[in-house]
């Protein structure tokens, strides 16, 4: 279960760092664009300002352990 939860949110970071959140919030379905703004606002994911991802970015091992701790504090992870 925790395996898979952190490949989920792997996923979901590399994939929504691709692009910017105006161009996924207009051409995304809005579940997408919905979880990306989920992800931003309980801090799963950096907000770049005005309502951007960073495209290209990678994903660190300590975004990826604070993602993890907060999943967790969220009651979403064991």
């Amino acid at each position: 279960m925790q395996k898979r939860l952190i490949s989920m949110v792997l996923a979901l970071s590399m994939a929504l760092t691709a692009m910017p959140l105006p161009a996924l919030a207009q051409s995304a379905p809005p579940d997408t664009a919905k979880a990306a703004r989920w992800a931003v606002e309980a801090e799963l994911l950096p907000d770049m300002g005005e309502g951007a991802f960073t495209p290209g970015k990678r994903v660190t091992k300590v975004q990826v352990i604070r993602a993890w701790n907060r999943l967790k504090k969220l009651g979403l992870a064991k």
